[in-house]
């Protein structure tokens, strides 16, 4: 199966991931913050967008480089939709870490989704946007890291024997 174009998975993830709220996850300065094993400041947490995603798809997202390694379920639910839209934005022009980091986030067993599991947390439709997506790195091998995105890609597929399936019935 070939991705779809950049501008077509741009197009599904804004539908699938569409009405997503924070809903009280982990914020991205909250997760910067933990990082330096922190808390953040409540003024600071309260300037943070927490119902409306597509307003955060921009280059600061570059300057939050632990978001996946220190958010929750709700904040990776909230995060992972404009983290992909940046990468298939500037995956030509950029070099920040964050597309690549995009790629290892996506894994159905981190540790955040052992009491809320993957499936639980995602819509099917939101699930296939993130294997359109790690398809589309691994067909862009000159600007992903391919060989994590394959990885992750197989795991999702084993994950989700239902996105695999209809892979095949429509070949």
């Amino acid at each position: 199966m070939n991705a779809p174009s950049a501008d077509e998975l741009s197009a599904r993830i804004f539908d699938a991931f569409a009405g997503v709220r924070l809903d009280g996850g982990v914020s991205l300065i909250e997760a910067e913050y933990a990082d330096d094993y922190d808390v953040a400041p409540d003024h600071l947490i309260a300037l943070e967008e927490k119902d409306d995603w597509t307003k955060i798809i921009n280059d600061r997202l570059c300057e939050f480089t632990v978001t996946f390694c220190f958010t929750d379920y709700r904040g990776f639910r909230f995060y992972i939709a404009p983290y992909m839209i940046w990468a298939l934005r500037n995956f030509r022009t950029s070099d920040s870490i964050i597309t690549d980091f995009t790629i290892y986030a996506i894994e159905t067993d981190r540790y955040m989704f052992a009491d809320h599991f993957f499936r639980e947390v995602f819509t099917l439709e939101q699930v296939r946007c993130m294997h359109e997506f790690l398809l589309f790195a691994c067909e862009n091998e000159d600007h992903f890291d391919a060989g994590v995105a394959y990885t992750n890609l197989i795991r999702l597929q084993q994950a989700f024997p239902e996105i695999k399936e209809a892979e095949q019935a429509a070949s």
